[in-house]
């Protein structure tokens, strides 16, 4: 079955052929972006996480 682009990208990321939709995956990210109003909590864990040089 094909995938969208976003499953494609994210099925990459996580080191997967594939993901459905509403499968949690766990994916290494190069880049944060949100729009969600919880973004500073979110991005206090990015970077500790990731360090401080994490981009957002």
């Amino acid at each position: 079955m094909g995938q969208t682009i976003s499953q494609k990208i994210l099925a990459r990321a996580s080191g997967r052929e594939s993901v459905t939709p509403g499968e949690i995956v766990w994916a290494k990210v190069d880049i944060l972006m949100s729009h969600d109003p919880c973004m500073p909590g979110v991005a206090s864990v990015f970077k500790k996480e990731f360090g401080e040089q994490a981009k957002i």
